[in-house]
């Protein structure tokens, strides 16, 4: 099934990614599991990304996102622990550092079964501590 992913961080004025991803129904049973799934893909899309001349369609893309960048790893020899990965992702979810969305529905508990369809929109908010101000 294929759905709708949408990338967003309160305060950014800047666009926001918005992907469309082939997902299998038995990857996604719980919130662990969704997020395990993401940040798998995450780190399957770092390691396999190796220095390439850009494009003007790669180029217009990052533009609409609102930074242009060569893509260059500069740490090539480090591996990333997948295990590890989830385990902080998994973490920030529970500490409420991003927050999750299935169709304009917030996912609150990390125990949430999940019921997703094709075509459905999934999105992952990141929030911004704000320290040092007055209102």
């Amino acid at each position: 099934m294929k759905v709708f992913v949408v990338i967003k961080a309160i305060g950014k004025t800047r666009g926001f990614n918005k992907l469309e991803v082939e997902v299998e129904d038995k990857d996604i049973e719980n919130v662990p599991a969704l997020i395990s799934f993401f940040v798998n893909r995450e780190i399957e899309r770092y390691e396999a990304n190796e220095f390439k001349v850009l494009s003007q369609e790669d180029i217009n893309q990052m533009v609409d996102s609102g930074k242009v960048s060569f893509g260059f790893k500069y740490r090539e020899h480090d591996r990333v622990d997948r295990n590890e990965a989830v385990a902080i992702a998994l973490q920030a979810f529970v500490d409420e550092l991003f927050v999750m969305f299935i169709n304009d529905e917030q996912v609150e508990r990390l125990e949430d079964k999940l019921i997703i369809n094709d075509g459905d929109e999934i999105s992952f908010v990141r929030l911004t501590m704000l320290s040092g101000r007055y209102f």
